[in-house]
């Protein structure tokens, strides 16, 4: 599929960072180089543990989290299909063909209560207006107990001047 073809195909026009098959290898290539560093230290994940990770895009970091964990069940919601037939493929090719990865709304979970024993959240917040529904709904698929993991960037902090209209489209585009 051309390129700009598969650009037209997403459902959200302003998503930043698009849906081309060059922007998901470099999604892969950057969680690699945080694998180590940002994305595995510190988890509790055990084999047989069942994880759901929200915005999981094109499986970058489910990819990894799969590789570190082997037994780990694994879940993922975006609301892009082009982002979620990418995530199964990536899976597909790690050896990784049971995840369940679904579209859907991360504020309405398809998945009945108390369903997982964690949840992975990473480079998701910042492109969400309101968080509060979605960790809402994260909480009740949670089982008591269960973990949330949240990797994020903050730009509240980060300013640019003189002002750039290159720059406010990029901050517009976060969300």
């Amino acid at each position: 599929m051309p390129a700009d073809e598969t650009e037209a195909n997403h459902t959200s026009a302003t998503y930043l960072h698009g849906y081309s098959p060059a922007e998901q290898a470099r999604l892969v290539e950057q969680a690699g180089y945080w694998r180590d560093t940002l994305i595995l230290p510190d988890l509790p994940y055990r084999p047989g543990d069942s994880l759901l990770d929200v915005g999981c895009g094109c499986g970058a970091v489910m990819g990894i989290l799969a590789a570190a964990h082997p037994g780990l069940r694994l879940a993922g919601i975006d609301r892009e299909g082009l982002q979620v037939a990418a995530a199964r493929d990536h899976l597909a090719s790690l050896g990784v063909r049971d995840a369940d990865v679904r579209v859907g709304d991360a504020a309405r979970l398809p998945w009945a209560d108390a369903t997982f024993d964690h949840a992975y959240l990473m480079w998701f917040v910042e492109h969400v207006p309101n968080i509060e529904p979605i960790l809402r709904e994260i909480r009740r698929v949670l089982r008591p107990g269960g973990t949330i993991t949240l990797n994020e960037t903050e730009y509240e902090s980060y300013h640019v001047w003189p002002e750039n209209p290159d720059w406010d489209h990029v901050e517009a585009a976060m969300y």
